[in-house]
């Protein structure tokens, strides 16, 4: 008895094994190396390995169909749109055997898979490019509504499921075909007609038409619901009193038709018309000209128009005569863009821009081998003609290479620019003070203080000059030679030897001063004592001549 219960038990188990396995498993495995999925994959090229191609290679794996008949299913997001039109049944419904359809996600790309079974409100798919890989997964709709997908950024964006393609026990395929057409414009509005005709009957449940102006803008739409069933529908529009544009004369404008049958949307081809009258014309490109430099090759303007190709005139003033020659001169000047109307097809244009023809740089030579004189200015120094110093009263500075700045005015100065700034070398050279006379110097002159000067700069001892003294007999010849920023040599002598003159004047002087003598007065000192030498001897004589006589 315990033996059946625990075989009872054993087979109950084995078969809810197998119907949950059964509704959360694929039962039969996708084999991606069979010809579905390669030589007969239509998306096997650079396409294999996204959903779209393992979709196409499970369908026609399990089921034997090959889908996108027609290739022109293209993204994933597209395919529930695309089959419908192509004749097969969609819907919200899930059922096993269909394709499974999300919209939105990173691109708009959407996504599909295959449905492998479905039990109550648990699909179970099976799907390619899921992370990169293939991949099953069994959940409810409102689980599988919370997928999302990820851009090169890593940025989600959220993917819903928009329905089922039926694969199985599809519905007779639908064509839907246009004729009819009319298109009557006028210089402000147009007339335009198409007939939609199908091959069963059906719903037309939304009609309409969007019209572009020629640089793509839509200047008119409109959508409605013809609530019309049967094959055919009759879609037509005064641009003017039902959409309210008043459209732009001589003027090339497209438009489109397109109805909504049992679900699916199907459009016109893309058609053209012109309104009557001259179009209203506009630069596609504005005028310009870049400027140029005199001497050089002139720039030419470039200007565009919608209609009709620009001439180019010139004027040195901006209201001024323009003509065809091409200015030359430095200075501003004007181009002027010309479109001349045409009767009957486009309006005319003008626009006129303004430009600089730059003054050029001259070209000359910097004066080389110039001089100039230690503590002289730059004035001293000529310059070729046109040169001009940029101070005239700066001074030489040190012997030795100068770099002082100068102008350069060119002859013609309506087309050349005067260059400021130019570096001109100059060597400075030793002022020669040979034969500066040399005053005031005597015995009593202390060489090492006596000051000499150039002008009014006091010259600095063993820097500047160097100076000596030579004595030879009574005369002492004093030497000054110069040195550093200073050359040459100069003399002068004096004598040690006193004149009578000189010596008559110094006795009157004596016998003029005091009989006492002064302190620090060496030769007064010496007077008085000879006088007391001579004094002395005078009283030994007076003795000896009394002792003789006695």
């Amino acid at each position: 008895m315990n033996v059946r219960k625990k075989l009872k038990r054993l087979i109950a188990m084995v078969v809810c094994a197998v119907m949950v396995l059964g509704c959360t498993m694929v039962v039969q495995a996708a084999d991606l190396g069979s010809a579905s999925y390669n030589d007969l994959n239509p998306y096997k090229g650079n396409l294999k390995g996204q959903c779209t191609w393992y979709v196409w290679g499970r369908t026609h794996e399990k089921l034997g169909i090959s889908l996108n008949s027609k290739n022109r299913w293209g993204n994933a997001s597209s395919w529930y749109d695309r089959a419908s039109a192509d004749g097969y049944a969609v819907g919200t419904t899930p059922q096993a055997n269909s394709i499974m359809v999300w919209t939105g996600g990173a691109y708009g790309y959407g996504h599909v898979a295959f449905v492998e079974a479905v039990n109550g409100d648990r699909i179970s798919i099976s799907e390619g490019n899921y992370d990169g890989a293939y991949h099953e997964e069994t959940n409810t709709i409102a689980g599988f509504n919370r997928r999302y997908s990820m851009d090169s950024s890593g940025n989600k964006y959220p993917q819903t499921v928009k329905g089922f393609i039926y694969l199985q026990n599809t519905s007779v395929p639908v064509s839907l075909t246009w004729s009819g057409d009319r298109c009557e414009p006028d210089s402000s509005n147009v007339f335009v007609y198409t007939e939609a005709h199908t091959n069963i009957s059906g719903s037309f449940t939304e009609a309409g038409i969007t019209m572009w102006d020629e640089s793509g803008n839509v200047v008119a739409s409109k959508s409605e619901n013809p609530a019309r069933t049967g094959t055919q529908l009759n879609i037509y529009y005064n641009v003017t009193d039902e959409l309210g544009v008043v459209l732009k004369s001589g003027t090339n404008y497209t438009y489109q038709f397109y109805t909504v049958f049992n679900g699916t949307k199907y459009t016109t081809d893309v058609k053209s018309f012109r309104t009557k009258g001259m179009a209203e014309n506009s630069w596609t490109q504005e005028l310009n000209i870049a400027d140029w430099t005199y001497g050089e090759a002139p720039n030419a303007p470039t200007a565009a128009a919608k209609y009709g190709t620009p001439s180019f005139t010139y004027s040195s003033e901006k209201n001024g005569t323009y003509t065809a020659e091409v200015p030359q001169a430095a200075g501003t000047c004007y181009v002027k863009a010309t479109v001349a109307a045409v009767n009957d097809q486009y309006t005319g244009l003008e626009a006129v821009k303004e430009f600089q023809i730059n003054k050029a740089n001259p070209e000359y030579s910097v004066p080389q081998d110039l001089t100039m004189i230690y503590s002289n200015r730059l004035e001293s120094v000529t310059l070729p003609e046109g040169f001009t110093w940029y101070d005239s009263t700066e001074l030489s500075g040190p012997v030795g290479e100068k770099i002082a700045y100068a102008f350069y005015t060119p002859a013609d100065t309506d087309n050349y620019n005067v260059v400021e700034m130019i570096e001109i070398p100059i060597t400075v050279q030793a002022k020669d003070l040979s034969g500066m006379k040399l005053e005031g110097i005597d015995k009593n002159t202390d060489l090492d203080k006596y000051e000499i000067k150039d002008g009014d700069t006091v010259l600095v001892k063993d820097q500047d000059y160097v100076i000596s003294s030579e004595t030879k007999g009574d005369t002492v010849t004093v030497t000054v030679e110069f040195k550093g920023n200073y050359t040459g040599k100069t003399q002068t002598s004096y004598s040690l030897k006193t004149t009578d003159n000189s010596t008559d004047k110094d006795k009157d002087t004596v016998e003029k001063e005091s009989d006492a003598p002064k302190t620090g007065d060496s030769s007064t000192f010496t007077m008085w004592a000879a006088m007391l030498v001579l004094a002395g001897g005078a009283v030994v004589v007076a003795a000896r001549k009394r002792k003789f006589n006695r």
